[in-house]
């Protein structure tokens, strides 16, 4: 027969047994060796709040927690109590001050990142929108530069001295010296591809947006789900507990 080793226990149920054993005892005073090795006399108020406050470092071990055992609960209240008005619902629970604190913790942090979430797909749908109003405007100022050159071209086939135009300020009509005029669009031809310049870049830095955005929900839709995960080992450890008090 093979030798068979039993499993030392973990120290979350190592301290979950001792606040059961504390939180069942009525003096002011407690006899533990828990913490230093050596019989010492503690505050069972203190100690009961030293031990929760290390439970609540410690992760739940489902190791202990089945449906079929499940852990002990440990109860400030009398077993009658803890019988009237209860149901299976995780929000009824009665729970320790730590256990309350820690589904506070899950629930805060769970809407955090929901939110986080939400406003990284707004930022990504301000930068949908971005790149298609720059698209448009990229699209205006390129057919203002074709109307530039056709005047570039009227100009420079024209045989007088002075030219009129309404090209350079719209449908005001101007007279300029031939030199003038070309001048004049060629430097307005410039100033629009400067313009577009500027909106290619605006348009890149949009598409980094949204790149950047996406990867970030990504991850945040991950970290979600392990939370949620979490959250959810941790209603099944309380509701274990529930159970079994309530039996």
């Amino acid at each position: 027969i093979p030798d068979q080793k039993t499993k030392e226990a973990s120290r979350w149920y190592l301290v979950r047994k001792e606040i059961e054993r504390v939180t069942n005892q009525q003096q002011e005073f407690i006899d533990t060796d828990f913490y230093q090795g050596i019989v010492q006399r503690r505050s069972r108020i203190d100690y009961l709040k030293e031990l929760n406050l290390e439970l609540s470092t410690l992760p739940c071990d489902e190791e202990y927690i089945t449906d079929e055992v499940p852990f002990p609960r440990v109860s400030c209240i009398s077993a009658n109590d803890a019988t009237q008005g209860q149901d299976n619902n995780f929000n009824t629970l009665e729970m320790f001050p730590v256990d309350k604190r820690r589904k506070d913790q899950f629930l805060f942090r769970i809407n955090a990142i929901e939110e986080e979430i939400n406003q990284l797909k707004e930022a990504k749908e301000l930068a949908s929108e971005d790149l298609v109003f720059l698209s448009s405007e990229i699209e205006k100022i390129q057919q203002r530069i074709l109307e530039l050159h056709a005047e570039v071209d009227r100009a420079s086939t024209f045989n007088g001295t002075n030219i009129s135009s309404s090209v350079i300020h719209g449908n005001l009509d101007q007279s300029f010296t031939v030199d003038q005029l070309i001048e004049a669009l060629y430097f307005e031809i410039e100033r629009c591809q400067e313009d577009i310049s500027s909106r290619k870049a605006g348009i890149i830095e949009s598409i980094r947006t949204q790149s950047s955005a996406n990867e970030a929900i990504l991850t945040k839709k991950d970290l979600l789900k392990e939370r949620k995960a979490a959250f959810f080992n941790f209603q099944r450890c309380m509701k274990a507990s529930q159970i079994n008090k309530i039996c």
